[in-house]
């Protein structure tokens, strides 16, 4: 568990050509200090795992093209 709790992160990968494949992520709060973050104020926490994990999606997407 990290310092603001656990979540499960799911991956989806779908192949839209011979060599190409898009990526999402959904991760959902399941443990700690989020979970509770979440029922309080759920829009916000919801717009920052975004936020988060469409930088985690942009820098995978970077390490793969090089």
């Amino acid at each position: 568990m990290g310092p603001l709790g656990e979540a499960d992160v799911m991956f989806e990968l779908d192949k839209v050509g011979p060599k190409q494949t898009v990526v999402s992520m959904t991760e959902r709060p399941v443990g700690g200090l989020i979970v509770f973050a979440s029922k309080l104020i759920g829009s916000v926490v919801d717009r920052l795992i975004k936020a988060r994990n469409t930088e985690s999606l942009r820098q995978l997407n970077r390490l793969l093209a090089h």
